[in-house]
Parts: C-alpha cells; structure tokens; sequence
C-alpha cells in the first residue's frame, strides 16, 4: 500500500471516531491555527496502535515520507500521529534525515510539534551524528525562524549528563536578548532540564548573565 493511501486511511479512522465538541475546545486551546478530530491522547493512540501495528514493515521502511505526508493533512491529529510513531521508532533515524526533520520543524510550526520534534528526533539524530552538530546549531540559532532557534536550544532536553554544556551556554547567550517568548521560554525550559543534573553550573551561569529575561530565569531557577 502506498504511504499516502495509509494516511489517507488513518484519517479515515480518526475521522469516524471524531468529538466535535472537543475539537472545538482544542482548536480554540492552540489559538485557532488547527483543525481537530477532538480526540484525546489515549484515544489517537488506542486507534493508531493496532493500525500501525497491521502496516509496521511499510511505515517504518518509509518513516520519513509517512511523516511528511501527515504533515500535509489539515487536522493536527495526523501530525500528532506521525510524532507517535517517530518517538516510537526514534532510532531509526540518522543523519541522513536532517534536512526532513527541519522540513518538519518548519512547516506547520506550533509548540506542540516543533518541541516534539526537537526533544527526540532531533535530538536522536544529533546524538547519533555528533560530526553534524556544529554546522546545524550554528545554521539554526542564527537563522530567522525562531523555531529552528527554539530546535537548537531543545536538542539536548533529554541528553540528561551528556549535555555539552559549553555549546548549550554558547546557543544560550546568542539568543538571551531575544523578546520572543518561545526562545525566552526555551532557554528558561533548556537550563531548568540540565539543573537536575548540573544544577552548580546553571546557578552559576544564571548569575553570570543577570542579562537573562525573567521568563528564562524563572523557568531555569523553577526547581531550586
């Protein structure tokens, strides 16, 4: 079966089970930039399980086109779907598929995708392709999409000790003078993360740059 054929499906499934009363509600809750099925999180997940598990040989032999192609649905439970799967099936993932992450990080950007994106598939391939690191964190925190600027601040939120702490201060202090409050809130987000592995050096780096917005210390100093 082709990979658009299996969204199609998908959508079908989604579809005869939707709540328009939640959808409403959930499209009101992400400021009216998407459509809604109305289905909760156990629900996509209760109806995604046994469909992907029918066809999980022909998603995973084309994870990144199965994900692309929910991208150009217009309801957001597709997207989410396409994330479920990707987290599941993360290291599948490698360098190879970079440019396709940031296709996805940039196109139909909102919080709830790009953070997604940038905690575990981002940051599976940068781990797994340390050589790419430099040249794609650079690339991103100085490109003027702030998104791809939010990518690189949350990479590293799961690398837990393996933090390079030096590069995350660096992309840190790029971006501190920023009004936008989806860096701000990535900063604040990026350092509270490795405080609960280093929380010396993010006490330390939070006086050292009393320059910081209070969003991002605040989030940084949440737990201490």
């Amino acid at each position: 079966m082709a990979i658009d054929h299996i969204v199609t499906e998908l959508a079908s499934i989604f579809e005869s089970q939707q709540n328009l009363a939640a959808a409403v509600k959930m499209k009101a809750y992400m400021k009216g930039k998407y459509d809604y099925y109305g289905l909760t999180a156990p629900r996509r997940k209760e109806l995604l399980k046994p469909f992907y598990n029918e066809l999980r040989d022909i998603i995973d032999a084309d994870l990144i086109g199965f994900s692309r192609e929910c991208w150009k649905h217009p309801y957001r439970e597709l997207q989410y779907a396409a994330l479920d799967i990707m987290s599941k099936r993360v290291k599948l993932l490698n360098g190879s598929h970079i440019s396709d992450l940031e296709f996805l990080v940039t196109h139909k950007s909102w919080w709830d995708t790009v953070d997604a994106l940038a905690s575990t598939s981002v940051g599976q391939i940068l781990k797994v392709s340390p050589e790419l690191v430099s040249e794609y964190t650079h690339k991103w925190i100085e490109s003027d999409n702030f998104w791809l600027q939010r990518t690189s601040l949350l990479y590293q939120l799961k690398y837990k000790d393996q933090v390079n702490e030096k590069l995350l201060f660096k992309l840190i202090n790029r971006r501190k003078h920023e009004s936008e409050f989806f860096i701000r809130k990535a900063i604040g987000w990026s350092l509270r993360s490795y405080a609960r592995v280093n929380p010396d050096a993010v006490k330390q780096f939070v006086i050292d740059n009393p320059d910081l917005s209070n969003l991002s210390k605040r989030e940084a100093l949440k737990h201490f």
